[in-house]
């Protein structure tokens, strides 16, 4: 990563930051990208799960449970195209798809890893809230900088340990899918009910425990979490590796240069 082609200002967060950044960067700077992308992979994603539930039947814990840690899958393209941007480059829907594709079984395994982990943990009253934020960056160790799916637990978790607010991201992330999944919810029951007078033609998400509105919920969290992860990630890194130091002293020494030339 180029830390000096940053276009954000490098320094230590709060968790609070970070979700204001993620706002901004979610709808508004990088808006177009993100509606590339979803197209690409959250629309026939979202295909895929009401043909489950729709046509095969597929019973709604069982579609609850292959959609989460799809929906942390689906964070790559995300993830990539996030982190170009911010530090000065340009990445088209390709470019993004294929540099997913270059880390496909890496990533896929980091998943499995990181969901393995989780469950083993459940055996453990406390053993999840342990773990949990762990794995919280996992995605970026493979991603970001070329680790092993086997070996990603370990580097997100010393990554983690470096930070002072590991389980605030971890529930940050946790409580925005909650809230797009609740959220949509109840959006489209208002939409289908008061305003089209339609009933409830799907059902409830609280009575069935699935409806196309929870899941479009959850799909649509994708690329807010993936900014979250990722910025938490950039303070982490900061944080440990003084990335806002070396950015300053790369200034220092720039302006040391152009006054150099000038002189």
């Amino acid at each position: 990563m180029k830390l000096d082609a940053c276009t954000l200002v490098l320094r230590p967060r709060t968790v609070g930051e970070l979700l204001d950044l993620a706002c901004r960067f979610t709808f508004s700077e990088s808006a177009g990208s993100n509606a590339r992308l979803g197209a690409a992979v959250l629309l026939p994603s979202f295909a895929l799960g009401l043909a489950g539930r729709y046509l095969l039947e597929v019973d709604a814990v069982w579609l609850w449970l292959l959609a989460i840690p799809l929906a942390n899958w689906l964070e790559a393209g995300f993830t990539l195209s996030l982190s170009r941007h911010l530090f000065g480059e340009k990445l088209s829907l390709g470019g993004a798809l294929k540099l997913v594709l270059s880390r496909l079984w890496a990533f896929s395994l980091a998943i499995l890893v990181k969901t393995f982990m989780f469950c083993l943990s459940g055996i453990f009253l406390i053993g999840p809230f342990v773990s949990w934020p762990s794995g919280t960056l996992v995605n970026e160790a493979v991603l970001l900088e070329g680790a092993s799916g086997s070996a990603s637990w370990g580097r997100s978790r010393n990554l983690v340990q470096q930070s002072n607010s590991g389980f605030g991201a971890a529930a940050s992330i946790f409580a925005a899918r909650v809230g797009f999944v609740l959220g949509l919810e109840a959006l489209g029951q208002s939409l289908t009910t008061d305003l089209l007078q339609l009933g409830k033609p799907f059902g409830s998400f609280y009575d069935n425990g699935f409806t196309p509105f929870a899941l479009l919920g959850l799909l649509l969290s994708v690329p807010f979490t993936a900014t979250v992860r990722f910025l938490f990630y950039v303070d982490t890194r900061t944080r440990a590796d003084g990335w806002d130091i070396q950015v300053k002293l790369m200034a220092i020494q720039a302006k040391a240069h152009s006054e150099e030339a000038f002189t």
